[in-house]
């Protein structure tokens, strides 16, 4: 028996049955539809485990931030002692500076 013929005899059932033949197709499908993509989705999830040496967003911002503040003062105190060193001619020694620089603080 060929698919022409099978084709043949649905179509001469009854309506009513046709109708639960179709029913039972479709969830017959879909289950093996559903079975495929659930087998194949965890693949495609697989998200790597965090290494241990990851920082979060705020302790990044954190970091970041302490770093600008002490390039700022590094360069705060580095500008001071110039500006002390040009007043004082080019003859002041760094600790004169740094004198300087803590008596005006």
């Amino acid at each position: 028996m060929n698919l022409a013929e099978k084709i043949e005899q649905l179509q001469n059932k009854p309506e009513a049955e046709r109708k639960k033949i179709l029913i039972v197709s479709l969830i017959i499908g879909m289950a093996l539809i559903a079975g495929i993509w659930t087998a194949t989705i965890k693949n495609r999830l697989r998200i790597p485990a965090p290494e241990n040496n990851t920082q979060g967003p705020w302790n990044i911002l954190w970091n970041d931030a302490s770093d600008t503040i002490s390039s700022l003062k590094n360069n705060m105190t580095t500008a001071w002692r110039t500006l002390i060193n040009e007043k004082m001619g080019g003859n002041s020694t760094p600790q004169e500076s740094d004198l300087i620089y803590q008596k005006n603080q």
